[in-house]
């Protein structure tokens, strides 16, 4: 702490905020350092609503700034008079191959954590629909966790485990070949922020359906960018999938789209409003 200038620590709610947010708030005003806050999870005033709201409402105006990836939660914070500042999430788009798909095969990807917050068992049951007018349709879950042997259960209670298959944790390379050989993402988020999987997959070229909670509409413009449909909504999920499988052109369209959008999330377009965050002076 008195080496640095500037101290950045991540607030995603719960105790965390009280172990780590809190220490780092306070050791940043004794030692008299510039204290960004940045706040990437969902479902602020929740958090703010079952904690103390003395000790948070304080300790989050006692930051020189609190940031977030997106605007969507500008509302929740200024409720409780704090004001946020938007710096979105950076893609290195030398890192990600941007495929232009013409025509679009029945393989789908969605690459999350298996926990029921990110709906992996709504995107199974949206793949068992779409496995219904495409029999050769496939779907790959990269990703581990918690509930994966539950998951794996429901695709086989689904007649459906022959197609799915589930990779369990896997390296960036691996990630990448599987998003390689897959022409859709699909994804069931419950609650979300800004997942990086969309970003990657705006970059690889493959069209985004995913369902809206929270932060994603403001990173996935419906029909423009990406298809949205509601939380929960396997009827949903599905019929947006299926509609860039009949309509290739659509797909190609939001793909292209998507990739011109990740151009305002690059570094140097992300840099000026960070630097801006880091060495105001005052808040």
């Amino acid at each position: 702490v008195v080496q640095c200038d500037v101290i950045h620590v991540l607030f995603i709610g719960g105790a965390y905020f009280y172990i780590i947010v809190t220490p780092a708030v306070l050791l940043a005003k004794i030692f008299r350092k510039r204290i960004i806050v940045n706040y990437h999870a969902g479902y602020f005033l929740q958090f703010y609503n079952n904690s103390n709201k003395f000790i948070v409402k304080n300790i989050l105006l006692a930051a020189d700034a609190v940031t977030t990836p997106l605007d969507y939660l500008k509302d929740e914070f200024a409720t409780i008079g704090v004001g946020i500042t938007k710096v979105s999430n950076v893609i290195d788009l030398s890192e990600f191959a941007f495929k232009e798909r013409k025509r679009f095969a029945p393989e789908f990807i969605s690459s999350r954590h298996l926990r029921k917050v990110y709906g992996n068992e709504i995107v199974i049951k949206a793949f068992e629909l779409i496995s219904r007018k495409y029999h050769d349709a496939t779907l790959t879950i990269a990703g581990d966790g918690d509930d994966r042997k539950e998951l794996e259960k429901l695709a086989d209670s689904l007649g459906i485990a022959d197609k799915v298959k589930f990779t369990g944790y896997i390296d960036k390379q691996q990630l990448l070949k599987e998003y390689e050989e897959a022409d859709i993402f699909l994804n069931g988020s419950r609650r979300d922020n800004m997942p990086i999987s969309i970003l990657e997959s705006f970059a690889l070229g493959l069209p985004v359906v995913s369902t809206n909670p929270m932060g994603i509409p403001y990173l996935v413009s419906d029909g423009e960018t990406g298809l949205l449909s509601v939380v929960d909504d396997v009827e949903g999920l599905a019929e947006n999938a299926m509609k860039i499988l009949d309509n290739p052109q659509y797909g190609t369209r939001l793909a292209g789209n998507a990739r011109e959008y990740l151009k305002t999330l690059t570094w140097e377009s992300v840099y000026p409003v960070l630097s801006s965050v880091y060495f105001a002076e005052g808040r």
